[in-house]
């Protein structure tokens, strides 16, 4: 639970980010999916997605939250316009 940072060996450390750029980026991140006229991935992408990030280090489980963008990752990965954060794009 909560954050693993540095225990699988990604070189990729983020901090926390604060309030302001989780909510620019959440701002962002709306204002895609909404534009999109609220397109969502299908159930196994959604599935997928979340497998993913129950795997990532840069997750905080206790929070449902993602420590590179500080989005809600329930939320976020079911939106169709949204894309992993992580450098290499966990989800592509």
């Amino acid at each position: 639970m909560g954050c693993n940072c540095g225990n699988k060996g990604d070189k990729f450390q983020p901090k926390d980010p604060s309030i302001f750029k989780r909510a620019f980026n959440f701002g962002k991140a709306i204002t895609k999916y909404v534009s999109s006229g609220l397109e969502d991935v299908s159930r196994n992408e959604y599935q997928r997605r979340l497998t993913i990030c129950k795997d990532c280090e840069h997750v905080n489980e206790v929070f449902d939250k993602c420590l590179i963008c500080g989005c809600k990752i329930t939320m976020k990965a079911k939106w169709a316009t949204e894309k992993c954060p992580h450098p290499d794009n966990k989800w592509k």
